[in-house]
């Protein structure tokens, strides 16, 4: 790389970590969760700040962001396999969703959350393959696509089988992990968009920009609603059984993200992100 292209390169690098990354992103996320709920949840921010300040996820670092740029721009095909693991995130994860709405037999207020919960997971995993074929036209060709949305969970209300009841403090960690995975989901998304919107041409902008939008939406309320649950079985004598799942759980979210990140610095990293993933 020349020394013009390599400054202009940075100066796009610079640009777009100043776009997507804050140095104050949980308080922001807090602030917009509390005002989606209308409620201030002491128990929940002090539970996730905590969290938060203990581990210090790579994902809500600044060189996290910087990384997601080099790689974005310099290896071929990057953002799409994003999306396409994107996708099947949201598949497993309706399945997930839909496990445990099946076991929630003593709560109907919160097994519909659930449900819906998974139902969105199961549209989102449709809506990322299609935001790639926006993004690139024709990188997913339409019999694939219909043999990867046919694997996909599905849309409607699966039928109730006989399962289990799951204990309500089980109940609280897998609701504990999916309002992380949440966040982390919705801190991607803000890393992936703007560089997904760029390159992709005039004619998907407009179908990109609305799948972007919904998704960021659903993502916001589905920690919400959670952050709620999460609130209310705290005021009610659980919050030291949910400030140290956060704590837990979090740095275990951590160490799967910073597994999968070395990997991608030694193939991609070109030698020049040694510290991204200094503890």
């Amino acid at each position: 790389m020349s020394m013009e292209k390599e400054h202009l390169s940075d100066a796009a690098c610079r640009h777009y970590t100043g776009t997507v990354y804050s140095d104050h992103a949980t308080a922001e996320l807090l602030e917009a969760v509390r005002e989606l709920v209308n409620d201030d949840l002491p128990h929940y921010t002090r539970c996730l700040t905590q969290a938060v300040d203990n581990v210090q996820p790579v994902f809500m670092r600044k060189r996290y962001a910087e990384f997601f740029w080099h790689c974005s721009t310099t290896v071929r095909g990057y953002l799409e396999n994003v999306i396409a693991a994107s996708s099947t995130g949201e598949g497993e994860g309706a399945l997930k969703l839909f496990d445990l709405w099946r076991s929630i037999d003593y709560n109907n207020d919160m097994a519909d959350q659930v449900l819906r919960h998974a139902q969105d997971e199961a549209r989102h995993a449709r809506m990322f393959l299609r935001m790639a074929n926006a993004m690139t036209p024709g990188c997913i060709a339409p019999a694939e696509l219909a043999v990867r949305e046919s694997t996909l969970p599905p849309l409607g209300v699966p039928e109730l089988s006989s399962r289990a009841s799951v204990p309500e403090h089980h109940l609280i960690d897998h609701l504990v992990q999916m309002n992380i995975g949440e966040i982390r989901t919705r801190l991607h998304m803000h890393l992936f968009a703007p560089i997904v919107f760029n390159l992709a041409p005039d004619s998907g902008r407009k179908l990109v920009r609305g799948t972007l939008e919904a998704l960021a939406d659903d993502e916001l309320r589905h920690i919400g609603y959670t952050a709620l649950l999460m609130e209310q079985w705290a005021r009610d004598g659980d919050a030291d059984l949910i400030a140290g799942l956060y704590s837990s759980r979090l740095a275990t979210f951590n160490a799967i993200t910073v597994d999968h990140t070395e990997g991608a610095i030694r193939a991609y990293g070109q030698g020049r992100f040694p510290d991204l993933l200094e503890m």
